[in-house]
């Protein structure tokens, strides 16, 4: 059975059983989550700040370019395993490529999984104390970039 009889026949099934169009049991059929953007952007940021080609990116990663491209239109979804072949190929994680603020220069020197190590194996208290930390610096270069900003963990 080929892609599109499969897919053909899922349809009516879904169609038969009143399956909710949320259920997402459509294989490459999903509906397009918020995880399918972020990767799609991340790849394409990488494939941008490293000058990397799609079809470069296909022999790295042992994807084809017709799935990269397929991804980057938000046109399928990508497996563990894809996701991982191509976060690899770029010298990252597969997790990486899915985190909605993805820095490349944060998590390449390997300050990013430092950090969640430290965090991880931290108790209530030193990950109240990191979490603090974080908040207050991401207020105060909020101030720093906008003097109406009031800083609350100061003081």
């Amino acid at each position: 059975m080929n892609y599109c009889s499969a897919t053909c026949q899922a349809l009516l099934l879904r169609k038969e059983t009143n399956v909710p169009e949320e259920s997402n049991i459509l294989i490459g059929m999903r509906r397009h989550s918020d995880k399918t953007a972020i990767l799609a952007h991340n790849i394409q940021l990488l494939l941008d700040s490293q000058q990397v080609t799609i079809p470069e990116l296909a022999k790295k990663s042992g994807i084809s370019a017709r799935m990269i491209h397929f991804i980057l239109k938000k046109e399928r979804t990508a497996s563990i395993d894809i996701v991982e072949a191509i976060g690899n190929a770029f010298g990252f994680d597969g997790a990486h490529l899915l985190m909605a603020d993805f820095k490349p220069e944060i998590v390449k020197g390997g300050r990013f999984d430092r950090l969640y190590h430290t965090y991880a194996e931290a108790d209530e208290t030193g990950r109240h104390l990191l979490e603090m930390q974080a908040e207050y610096m991401s207020t105060k270069k909020a101030s720093a970039n906008n003097p109406n900003v009031v800083n609350r963990l100061a003081g």
